[in-house]
């Protein structure tokens, strides 16, 4: 199993000159502004390149060859989320680390709210992963393309629309009860993410098992 992930991982390596014009053009868009907008973006961004692998899988055949030899089915699913979180880690100390560069040359401190900002992007990524991968399986790349922009567009809609629809007094009462339940939040969101990537390989291994790989 960790053969298929590095398998990946070097595919990813050998287009990692278009990750870094990505990181540089988002490095003049957000270097400047406060927060950690250009880290969560970073993360993201990384985060998402394990959707990328499916497609190269698809084209060079890599299914039906691991299926040939004695890789069970879960195993092969079992690679891929494993990927998916490892890039989710890579993504989230790379942004850390260009959030504290950022945060120098501004020549400032990392406020406490862009490190909250940075936890909550990694933990979103791998959600939006989560969700979007058993849609590959059953769907394959090309027809789940526009599953996965409904899945990373919606959530940042949904909060500008409420940012937009909601009173001032509102959000800062929304605030509030966010700093009031922090420490439940700081359990209870990480917990839920686990329970739906739990989810999300169970319905995954279900769905590729019961795969026609031509």
């Amino acid at each position: 199993m960790m053969g298929m992930i590095l398998k990946d991982l070097y595919t990813l390596a050998r287009y990692s000159r278009f990750l870094l014009v990505y990181l540089l053009l988002f490095g003049v868009i957000f270097m400047g502004q406060e927060g950690a907008a250009f880290g969560s973006m970073v993360v993201v961004l990384v985060a998402t390149l394990s959707i990328s692998t499916f497609s190269y899988d698809d084209q060079a055949g890599w299914d039906k060859y691991a299926l040939s030899t004695p890789v069970s089915r879960k195993k092969v699913v079992l690679a891929k989320y494993l990927l998916s979180l490892l890039l989710v880690a890579l993504g989230a100390v790379l942004g850390l680390v260009l959030t504290f560069a950022a945060a120098l040359l501004r020549g400032g401190a990392v406020a406490m709210e862009a490190l909250v900002t940075l936890g909550a992007s990694a933990l979103l990524g791998a959600v939006c992963i989560s969700v979007v991968i058993p849609f590959i399986y059953k769907f394959g790349t090309e027809k789940s393309r526009l599953i996965m922009m409904l899945v990373y567009a919606l959530p940042a809609l949904g909060i500008a629309g409420l940012a937009h629809m909601l009173s001032q007094p509102q959000v800062a009462a929304i605030a509030r009860w966010f700093e009031a339940s922090a420490g439940a939040l700081l359990v209870a969101v990480p917990l839920f993410c686990i329970a739906v990537i739990c989810f999300s390989y169970i319905l995954s291994v279900r769905i590729y098992q019961k795969k026609e790989i031509q």
